[in-house]
C-alpha cells in the first residue's frame, strides 16, 4: 500500500508497507499481504485503517523537536514522520505547532555543518553527525537550549561530596550543577576548574549517574582524566570519540585497582559530612574576608608610599581613632568655608578629636593631616583584621575540617564503588558499544571525548547521558556544543569569557553570513559572534552561573593586573606572596624598528644574554616559559635557546603554566593582534612566580592594554616617572566618596550641586567605555601639585586654600596617573562679571603650568558626554 496514502495499524503495528490490499467489512477486514496470496480476516478492533491524511505544518510531536524531516503526515489522531534518509517513523500523539524557531536553529547549524572542516579534511563528520539527529528528546539539554527553557532539578541528598577540596565558589558550583539542568562555571585562570569538575563528577557518579566530559581537543579532558587516574579512579573511565581512540581502549579496558575490596571504610557517616558541610560555611566567609583585606592591605602601603602630604604634622593622638572617623571629620571641615569656635568645639567634644592648638595650623594642613592618619590608621585596622580573621579561623579549626571533609567525601565514595564493583567485571567488545550501552554506562561512568566526537562514542539512540560536562566552552563553536547537547539530559558548561575563543574558518565566513540571513538567526545563536559559552550565558541567562573567585597559581602582583583589568576585581588572591624582588618587570628596548617579518633580533639578544641569567638564578631552565605571538619568533628562539625552555605561542599556552614566564610582543607598537585583551589575559596568567615582558618603549605612550600593563608594573615597583604632579590616592578618594554621600545625605549624590551630580553621572557612563578610566570628584588642588615653584604670588594664595579643588579627575587606574581635569561652570558663577570668573581664570593658568588637561563643562551646555568622549580619545 501507499504508506503517503494510508496508513494500517494491525495490533498497535503500522503494517502499511506489507500489505497489498485490503476490503472491509462491518466486523472483520480482509488483508492481502505482499508476500502470500491467501487472505486474512481481521477483526475491525485489532486492524484500524485510516486514509486522506493532512499534510502537516509543524516540527514538534509532544514537545520532541524532529529534524532533517521531508515531511509529517497526519492520520487521525497518528503522525507519520517522514525523514530524509527516507525513513519513517509512526508516532501517536498530540501534535505541538506552536514555534518553528527551534527547527529553524537546527537547520542553521546543520547547513554550518555542512561546511565544517573539523581536522584533517574530515568535513563530513559533523554534518553526519547532525544527519543521525532525527529527533531531540524533549528531556535533553539541547531541547531547553533551543527552546530556552531549562528545568531545576531536585537534589536527593542532604550533602555534597568534596573529595578534591573545596572552597566557597567551588561549593556553590557543585550546588548548582546539582539543582538545574543546566548551570554555567565562569573559571579564571587559577580558581580550580578542573577540581570543581571532578568534585562535581564524584557527587554524581555516587548518586548512580553518568556523566560525559568533552572539550574541543583532548588536552582539557586528559587533564580531567590525569586527576582521577591520581585518586586510582580511572577504572571508571572510558575514553571514546573517534575509531582508534574506541579500539584502543577495548583492547585495554582498566580492571578494579588491587585490594579493592579493602577500600571500604565502615567509620564514614553521612550525618558527619553533613555537619562539615554545615561548618565550612563560615570558614569559607572568612578565608575571603583574610583575602580581601590582605589585598588591599598591599594596596594601601603600596599608595602610601606614592602619597606626600607634605604639610601634615604628626600627633599620635590620632592613631587612637578610626580612618572612618578621620575621614568623617575631613570632610565635615572641608565643606566648610571657615572653620568657626562653634565647628572646633563641635570636633573637640562630639567626635572626639584633635585640640585647640591643632586648629590653629591652616585648614590645608588640617586636612592634609586627617588625610595621612587615615591611611595610617586604616593600615593598623587591616593588620588587626587581618589576625582577627587568622584567630577564628584557628578557633574554628578550619584546617582540620576543610580536611575532614575531604577525607571522609573519599570515604563516601570509596564505599560506594565497593558496593557497585562488587562483583567481577565484564569484558566489553567494540559491538557492546551499540548494543549494550546502559551496562557499560555503569560500568564505566564517566565518558571521555571530543565535543564533535562524543555523539559517536556510543550507541546513544534510546539513551541519554545524565549529565555532559563541556570544559574549556569557550573555544567551542555553537555548532559542535549544541550537537553535544542533543546526547545529556543536564549540562555544565565550564569556560572564561575572557580566554581565547574559536576562532571562525575564514573559508565559510561568507557562507555562514548567507545562513544568518536566510534563517533570520537571533544574536544569541548566531555562530560568527558568540562562542558556545556566549551563546548559553545569554540563553540561560536564569539559570545558575558562578564565577570561582579563589585564585591559586599566580603571585598577587601578577594576577593583580589580570584581575584589575579583566575580571572587575571579583578575584580573591589566595597565592602567597614571597616577597621575591622582580616579580613583574617591563624591559623597553630602545626606539626603532627592530621587527622583521614578525621576527624581532633585538628582543631575542635581550632575553638571552640578560633575562635568562636573571631568572636562572630564581628558577630552573625547565621552569621557564616564552610566550610570542609569531611563529617566527617562536621558531628563532627555539634555535638560539636552551632546550629545557618551552618557547610557544600564546594559543599553544593556554592551559599550562611555569614558574617563569618571559613574554616577547616582537612588533614595534602593538598591533590589534597582540594587544587582543583575551591574548593578553592568556599570555599573563601562564606565570606563577615571575612575569617580564620584552617590549619596544614607545608601547608606553600608547594607548592599550600593554600600555595599561606597563603602567601597572611600573607603579607597583615604584618606577613611576618624577613629577611634580602627584598620583591620585583613589583609595582615600573612593572611602571620601562614600563619607560625603552620608554627609549630603542623598543616596547618590556626591555635590551639593545637582550640575555636579548630573555631571559625574554623565562621567560614570562615558567611563564604560574606558575601563582603565576612573574618577575621582572634589579633588583639592593643593593635594594635587607637589611643587609651586611654578607658580606666581597670587597663584600660590589661591592653591593653599582649602576650599580650591578640582570637580573631577579622570585617572588611570593601573597606575594612578591623571589624565583629565573636568569642571563643571554654573552660567550665574563663572560669567565674565563675577568674582567666580576670575578665579577659574588662576585654576586655568595653574593647571596650563602642570600640563595638567583641562575641560569645562557649562551648565547651559549641552553633549556633555560627546565632548569628555572626544577630549579623552584625542588626548
Amino acid at each position: 500500500m501507499d504508506i503517503e496514502k494510508f496508513l494500517i495499524i494491525i495490533k498497535g503495528k503500522d503494517e502499511t508497507e506489507k500489505i497489498y490490499s485490503f476490503k472491509k467489512c462491518e466486523q472483520t477486514v480482509s488483508i492481502k499481504f505482499n508476500t502470500s496470496e491467501k487472505i486474512y480476516d481481521y477483526n475491525i478492533n485489532t486492524c484500524k485503517i485510516y486514509d486522506n491524511p493532512k499534510k502537516i505544518n509543524a516540527n514538534q510531536i509532544n514537545g520532541i523537536i524532529f529534524c532533517n524531516i521531508k515531511f509529517i503526515l497526519q492520520f487521525d489522531c497518528y503522525y507519520k514522520i517522514f525523514y530524509n534518509d527516507d525513513s519513517v517513523e509512526l508516532i501517536l500523539s498530540s501534535l505541538s505547532q506552536s514555534s518553528h524557531t527551534d527547527n529553524n536553529i537546527f537547520n542553521y547549524y546543520q547547513s554550518i555543518a555542512r561546511e565544517m572542516i573539523i581536522q584533517d579534511n574530515e568535513k563530513s563528520i559533523i554534518e553526519r553527525s547532525y544527519k543521525k539527529i532525527k529527533n531531540i528528546n524533549k528531556h535533553s539539554a539541547l531541547h531547553a537550549y533551543l527552546t530556552k527553557n531549562a528545568n531545576t532539578l531536585s537534589h536527593n541528598r542532604d550533602f555534597l561530596l568534596f573529595p578534591f577540596g573545596t572552597n566557597q565558589s567551588q561549593y556553590q558550583a557543585v550546588k548548582n550543577a546539582l539543582n538545574s539542568q543546566v548551570s554555567i562555571i565562569e573559571g579564571p585562570p587559577g580558581t580550580g576548574k578542573t577540581q570543581t569538575i571532578l568534585n562535581i563528577i564524584a557527587n554524581l557518579i555516587t548518586q548512580g549517574k553518568n556523566v560525559a566530559v568533552v572539550s574541543n581537543n583532548n588536552d582539557a579532558t586528559q587533564n580531567v582524566f590525569e586527576k582521577l587516574k591520581n585518586y586510582n579512579l580511572d577504572f571508571l573511565c572510558a575514553t571514546l570519540g573517534k575509531a582508534d581512540n574506541k579500539q584502543n581502549f577495548i583492547s585495554n579496558q582498566p580492571q578494579l585497582p588491587q585490594n579493592f575490596d579493602t577500600f571500604k571504610d565502615n567509620t564514614i557517616s553521612s550525618n558527619i559530612i553533613n555537619q562539615l558541610n554545615q561548618d565550612i560555611q563560615e570558614i569559607f566567609i572568612l578565608q575571603n574576608k583574610l583575602a580581601k583585606d590582605k589585598e588591599l592591605l598591599e594596596e594601601f602601603k603600596t599608595q602610601k608610599k606614592y602619597t606626600n602630604f607634605f604639610n601634615a604634622i604628626q600627633n599620635k593622638k590620632f592613631l587612637n581613632f578610626s580612618s572612618k572617623k578621620i575621614l568623617k571629620v575631613k570632610v565635615y571641615l572641608e565643606e566648610l568655608q571657615y572653620i568657626s569656635f562653634f565647628h572646633k568645639i563641635k570636633i573637640i567634644l562630639l567626635d572626639g578629636i584633635a585640640n585647640f592648638s591643632f586648629f590653629k595650623n591652616t585648614k590645608e594642613v588640617i586636612l592634609q593631616t586627617l588625610e595621612s592618619y587615615f591611611y595610617i590608621n586604616s593600615i593598623n585596622e587591616l593588620k588587626n583584621d587581618i589576625q582577627a580573621h587568622k584567630n577564628k579561623l584557628v578557633q574554628l579549626d578550619y584546617e582540620n575540617k576543610i580536611k575532614n571533609l575531604q577525607n571522609n567525601s573519599i570515604k563516601f565514595l570509596k564505599n560506594y564503588l565497593v558496593s557497585k564493583y562488587k562483583n567481577k567485571r565484564k569484558i566489553f567488545t567494540l559491538e557492546d558499544l551499540n548494543t549494550n550501552v546502559d551496562e557499560f554506562l555503569r560500568q564505566y561512568p564517566i565518558i571521555f571525548s571530543t565535543t564533535h566526537s562524543i555523539i559517536n562514542s556510543l550507541n546513544m539512540k534510546n539513551n541519554l547521558f545524565d549529565y555532559i560536562i563541556v570544559d574549556e566552552s569557550s573555544q567551542v563553536d555553537i555548532v559542535t556544543g549544541a550537537l553535544a547537547l542533543s546526547i545529556a539530559k543536564n549540562a555544565v558548561i565550564v569556560g572564561d569569557k575572557k580566554q581565547l575563543s574559536y576562532i571562525v574558518d575564514s573559508k565559510i565566513l561568507e557562507k555562514v553570513k548567507n545562513f544568518n540571513k536566510q534563517f533570520n538567526v537571533k544574536e544569541e545563536y548566531n555562530y560568527l559572534t558568540h562562542s558556545f559559552l556566549d551563546s548559553v550565558c545569554k540563553i540561560f541567562h536564569n539559570s545558575p552561573k558562578i564565577l570561582l573567585r579563589e585564585h591559586y597559581r599566580c603571585h598577587p602582583k601578577i594576577i593583580g593586573f589580570c584581575n584589575k583589568k579583566f575580571y572587575n576585581n571579583e578575584l580573591l588572591i589566595f597565592s602567597k606572596d614571597e616577597k621575591q624582588d622582580n616579580t613583574i618587570k617591563v624591559i623597553l628596548t630602545q626606539a626603532g624598528n627592530h621587527a622583521r617579518n614578525n621576527c624581532n633580533s633585538r628582543e631575542i639578544e635581550i632575553i638571552k644574554e640578560e633575562i635568562i641569567p636573571e631568572l636562572n638564578t630564581k628558577i630552573e631552565l625547565k621552569n621557564l616559559g616564552i610566550i610570542s605571538p609569531y611563529n617566527n619568533q617562536k621558531d628563532e628562539l627555539k634555535l638560539q635557546l636552551d632546550k629545557n625552555i618551552q618557547v610557544d605561542t600564546i594559543h599553544k599556552f593556554q592551559g599550562r603554566e611555569k614558574d617563569g614566564i618571559i613574554i616577547s610582543l616582537v612588533d614595534n607598537k602593538p598591533s590589534s593582534f597582540i594587544d587582543d585583551p583575551k591574548m593578553l589575559n592568556v599570555s599573563i596568567t601562564r606565570a606563577k612566580k615571575f612575569l617580564y615582558l620584552v617590549t619596544n618603549s614607545e608601547t608606553i605612550d600608547t594607548k592599550s592594554n600593554i600600555s595599561d600593563f606597563i603602567r601597572y608594573a611600573q607603579y607597583n615597583n615604584f618606577e613611576v616617572v618624577k613629577s611634580n604632579i602627584n598620583s591620585i590616592f583613589d583609595l582615600l578618594y573612593d572611602a571620601n566618596k562614600g563619607v560625603r554621600k552620608e554627609y549630603l545625605k542623598g543616596k547618590k549624590k556626591i555635590s551639593l550641586y545637582d550640575s555636579e551630580n548630573l555631571a559625574y553621572h554623565a562621567i560614570l557612563e562615558v567611563l564604560q567605555d574606558y575601563p582603565s578610566f576612573k574618577v575621582a570628584n572634589h579633588v583639592r588642588l593643593g593635594i594635587l601639585i607637589k611643587d609651586f615653584s611654578l607658580l606666581d604670588i597670587t597663584e600660590k594664595t589661591y592653591i593653599n586654600n582649602a576650599l580650591t579643588h578640582i570637580d573631577f579627575l579622570i585617572y588611570h587606574e593601573m597606575d594612578k596617573h591623571l589624565i583629565l581635569a573636568i569642571e563643571i561652570d554654573g552660567y550665574g558663577f563663572h560669567n565674565k562679571n563675577n568674582k567666580q570668573y576670575e578665579r577659574d581664570k588662576i585654576k586655568n593658568s595653574i593647571l596650563k603650568k602642570y600640563n595638567i588637561p583641562l575641560l569645562r563643562l557649562s551648565t547651559i551646555g549641552s553633549g556633555e558626554k560627546e565632548q569628555i568622549k572626544n577630549r579623552l580619545d584625542n588626548l
